[in-house]
């Protein structure tokens, strides 16, 4: 999971947190959440996630995160 907790002017923090542990029982086994520290992070967080072998990241955050995320995905 990446999350950007400041998207929606850091609303997306206090939703994440309400939904996490639902989230955890939905996806089940194993998983990893990776917050964002600045603009461009997440495409980062993606590439890094892929090379080591990860096939589903699950992207909290607004359309910057989301576009950063799928473009993480497509340059890898």
């Amino acid at each position: 999971m990446i999350v950007n907790e400041r998207a929606g002017g850091g609303t997306m923090h206090n939703a994440f947190r309400r939904v996490e542990h639902q989230l955890g029982d939905a996806i089940g086994g194993s998983y990893e959440v990776h917050f964002t520290e600045a603009r461009g992070h997440a495409s980062s967080l993606v590439r890094a996630a892929l090379e080591e072998g990860a096939t589903q990241i699950l992207v909290a955050g607004g359309d910057g995160t989301v576009s950063e995320a799928a473009n993480g995905w497509l340059d890898s």
